[in-house]
Order: structure tokens, then sequence, then C-alpha cells
């Protein structure tokens, strides 16, 4: 508390404004998958994973993602960002 209360003190005297966490307009990139694309790879984890596996890994849900050609390339981090969204 006794700290915040410095912090404002000396913005107040330098007259800036403290950084307020205020949301950006615009994200700094552009989404990389549409939602369309995000339902057709939410939907392929929710099938079966191919023979030989017991469990969808993120870089065999990517590489098949682009198999499908849901789209061109996508990075596994990229995939693990859209499933995580979904909870």
């Amino acid at each position: 508390m006794h700290a915040e209360k410095t912090r404002k003190t000396r913005y107040a005297q330098r007259d800036c404004t403290p950084l307020e966490g205020k949301k950006r307009a615009n994200p700094p990139t552009e989404n990389l998958l549409d939602g369309e694309q995000e339902a057709k790879i939410i939907a392929t984890r929710l099938g079966s994973p191919p023979k030989g596996y017991a469990n969808w890994t993120l870089r065999l849900l990517a590489r098949k993602v682009v198999e499908l050609a849901i789209v061109d390339a996508v990075s596994c981090e990229t995939v693990r960002r859209t499933l995580k969204k979904t909870g």
C-alpha cells in the first residue's frame, strides 16, 4: 500500500499518468487463424488419433491440420493456444 501511494505521488510530481492496464485497441499481431479454422482444429482434436497413437500430440495435430488443408502452415504453439481458448 505504501509503495503504491509513493508511486502515485512520483507520477503526480512529474505530471505523468500511471499505466492503468488499458487494453490495446488493436492487438499487436493479427490472428493467424479465423474462427472456422479454429473450429476445424478443435473438431480434429476431438476425433480419434491416427492409428498407432493413443492420444493427439500438438505436433501430430499441427501436421494433420496441414495435411487436411485446413491451413497452409501452422506451428504446434498456435495449435496449443487455439485449444487452450476452449478450456
